[in-house]
C-alpha cells in the first residue's frame, strides 16, 4: 500500500506544482491542444510517446480536469491518443523510464529548495511529483516480482 500512497501523493504534488506555476497559461495551452478531437488525439499520441507512460498522461488529465484547467469532454481525445500511443511504444519499454523516478525526485527537490523564482520552485514541485509517480510505479511493479518465478 506504500507504493499506492506514494503514487497518489506524487499525483497531487504534480498537479499543484503545475497549476501554481502555469495556471492561466497552462489552461490556454491545454484548451488549444484539445480544441477538437483530432488535435487532442495527436496531442495524446505525442505526449504518451514522449513520457512513455499512459498512467502519467491519465493522471495528468485527471488533475487537469479536477483543477478546472480543461473540460472533461476536451480530454477524451487526448486520452484516446495516449491509449493508442501506449500500444505503439511497446518497444520503448527497454528504456525503463520508471527507473528515472528517484533522479527526478532529487532534481525536483533541488529546484524547489534552491530556486528564487516562484515559477521555478513550482516546476520543482511538479518534477518532484512526477518522480514520485515514476518511483511508486516501479515500486508497485517490483512488489509483484515474486510472481515471475512462481507459476
Amino acid at each position: 500500500f506504500g507504493g499506492l500512497a506514494l503514487f497518489l501523493y506524487g499525483m497531487e504534488r504534480l498537479g499543484v506544482g503545475l497549476k501554481n506555476a502555469y495556471g492561466d497559461q497552462l489552461r490556454g495551452i491545454l484548451l488549444m491542444l484539445s480544441k477538437n478531437r483530432v488535435v487532442g488525439f495527436f496531442t495524446g499520441l505525442v505526449a504518451c510517446g514522449i513520457t512513455n507512460s499512459l498512467s502519467l498522461i491519465s493522471v495528468l488529465l485527471v488533475e487537469f480536469v479536477s483543477s478546472d484547467l480543461i473540460p472533461l469532454d476536451n480530454c477524451m481525445g487526448i486520452l484516446l491518443g495516449a491509449c493508442v500511443g501506449s500500444t505503439l511504444i511497446c518497444f520503448l519499454v527497454v528504456l525503463k523510464v520508471t527507473k528515472l523516478g528517484l533522479g527526478m525526485v532529487f532534481f525536483g527537490f533541488l529546484a524547489n529548495a534552491v530556486a528564487k523564482r516562484y515559477k521555478t520552485k513550482q516546476m520543482g514541485v511538479a518534477m518532484f511529483g512526477c518522480g514520485i509517480i515514476f518511483f511508486s510505479m516501479d515500486l508497485m511493479s517490483s512488489a509483484f516480482g515474486f510472481m515471475k518465478t512462481h507459476s
